[in-house]
């Protein structure tokens, strides 16, 4: 009987270790949302970072800057070491970079922002979820029913027929050109997919809007493998229709700021048409050098 009990008060002890070590390592970790300021050379600057962390163990981060308009923006780079953190704010000038130490309560993330080689110090204080309303981001709903007029139709016309431009001709240009460039310092191929891609996936952060895990405008780097690219420019045309469907015509005028400019939620639309199509001419051009006809020329020539 009294090994029957100190086997049962053993085993209660080392659960109860074990759920105060898990706690312990939880608070320690720096997965959560942070909110401090960064001191720039002129001022100081509010930011928020959402850092997460998925089953496979893989770290992702997101980036807001209220004053600037950003809003869950992708960071790249994101690299966690102990208590040790990095990430990168991918295609902006200076190549920015910022580093962090988690305090040994796991209260405090304080380190440095790098960028055109001077840097800048920040310190972040770990907030809970329900203070600060991350659980209001906006994630993308199931597609509503196609409009049948209205600036919504009109502009899913317009993106519709570019996203099916681009994903034709990005299968129709063979693999082994994928790493093609007209001269040194422009944009292969590849990454003129890619920089559409992640312009799709990115700018309606600028509305409040998730971008899917893992996307940012860094891809155009990473990504080159003619599958993965042309997989990619597919989910992003997608991401932005089910965007559209889900705003209604009432919320189009919404104020929001783009990189920091009074804007509305129909002028990140119609950059979103216009980026989309500025890149599809220089798509267009780039084959025609390769002697790659568009399918859609190809189609109308006839026989």
């Amino acid at each position: 009987m009294r090994t029957i009990l100190g086997l049962t008060l053993g085993l209660t002890v080392l659960l109860l270790q074990t759920s105060i070590l898990a706690l312990a390592q939880d608070r320690q970790s720096a997965q959560g949302h942070w909110e401090g300021i960064i001191t720039l050379a002129d001022r100081e600057l509010a930011i928020t970072f959402d850092i997460d962390r998925d089953d496979s163990g893989a770290w992702s981060a997101t980036i807001d800057v209220p004053s600037q308009g950003f809003r869950f923006y992708p960071l790249s780079q994101v690299a966690v070491d102990g208590s040790t953190l990095s990430f990168a704010v991918p295609v902006l000038p200076g190549d920015p970079v910022f580093k962090a130490t988690l305090s040994e309560d796991g209260q405090i993330l304080a380190g440095t922002l790098s960028r055109g080689g001077k840097t800048f110090p920040f310190k972040l204080v770990r907030k809970a979820v329900d203070q600060t309303g991350v659980s209001a981001k906006k994630d993308i709903a199931q597609a509503a029913e196609p409009p049948s007029s209205g600036f919504r139709a009109a502009f899913l016309s317009e993106f519709d027929e570019s996203g099916k431009k681009l994903v034709d001709l990005a299968e129709a240009i063979p693999a082994e050109k994928y790493s093609w460039r007209p001269g040194d310092g422009v944009r292969s191929l590849s990454e003129v997919l890619m920089h559409v891609a992640g312009g799709n996936f990115v700018l309606p952060t600028f509305m409040g809007i998730k971008a899917p895990r893992g996307t940012h405008l860094g891809l155009e780097k990473t990504v080159t493998q003619k599958a993965k690219v042309v997989e990619l420019v597919k989910q992003s045309f997608a991401h932005v229709r089910r965007i559209v469907l889900d705003t209604p015509e009432a919320n189009l005028n919404d104020p929001v700021k783009f990189w920091g400019h009074p804007d509305s939620v129909v002028g990140v639309f119609l950059r979103l048409s216009s980026h989309a199509n500025e890149h599809l001419g220089q798509l267009i051009a780039y084959a025609r050098f390769n002697k790659i006809t568009p399918p859609w020329s190809e189609a109308a020539a006839g026989p």
